[in-house]
């Protein structure tokens, strides 16, 4: 009896002992995959912080296909690395690109898909009015050109308050050029405007 409850404890301490490594060694590899994780975002984000400015550089530069080619590369790359507003970005330059090519049924698509990633970018609102108007929808286009503004218009009041609200010269920077930009797209709208009414 004694020798059947001796192997019963020393069993049930195995047991214990066992459920402990093999939580502790679990514990273990749940760190080791987190840092790993966490190294491995950072890989992603230098790629896809790399194949953005390769995409701007291909936008400066006029190069549509590059624009189209890296457009793509940076959408799977950049995927959920960085936030939506970064992503609508990519789709506005990929609808920009396909509107320089005048391929406008791809520059309408990829411009609704913009604006399904990230709805206040006014830019994706932009190329969806161009692209509509080069496909002779002047309605539709009416109506994303009075959405375009009205977003601008609240970036541009966004960009004025963080402005005031600046303390730092790089921020005073950063919303004096924000600001220069929006002002500048706003101007874009109400040519297209212009041309739609004629």
């Amino acid at each position: 009896m004694k020798f059947n409850q001796s192997i019963q404890v020393i069993f049930f301490s195995l047991i214990i002992t066992f459920a402990t490594t093999t939580k502790i060694l679990a514990v273990e590899k749940l760190k080791e995959q987190h840092y790993n994780n966490d190294e491995e975002k950072i890989k992603k984000g230098k790629q896809c912080i790399s194949r953005y400015k390769e995409k701007v550089t291909a936008k400066v530069a006029e190069d549509w296909d590059s624009v189209i080619r890296l457009s793509k590369l940076a959408s799977l790359e950049c995927k959920n690395i960085f936030d939506d507003k970064f992503t609508s970005e990519i789709h506005q330059d990929l609808a920009n690109a396909y509107y320089a090519q005048s391929k406008f049924k791809d520059a309408l698509l990829v411009s609704n898909t913009c604006t399904a990633v990230y709805y206040a970018n006014y830019g994706c609102h932009i190329e969806k009015s161009r692209a509509l108007i080069a496909l002779g929808k002047k309605v539709e286009a009416k109506e994303s050109l009075r959405i375009s503004k009205k977003i601008g218009e609240l970036a541009l009041d966004d960009a004025h308050r963080n402005l005031q609200k600046a303390t730092s010269e790089n921020d005073k920077e950063l919303y004096t050029l924000t600001i220069s930009n929006i002002k500048v797209h706003i101007q874009l709208i109400d040519v297209l405007s212009k041309v739609l009414a004629q």
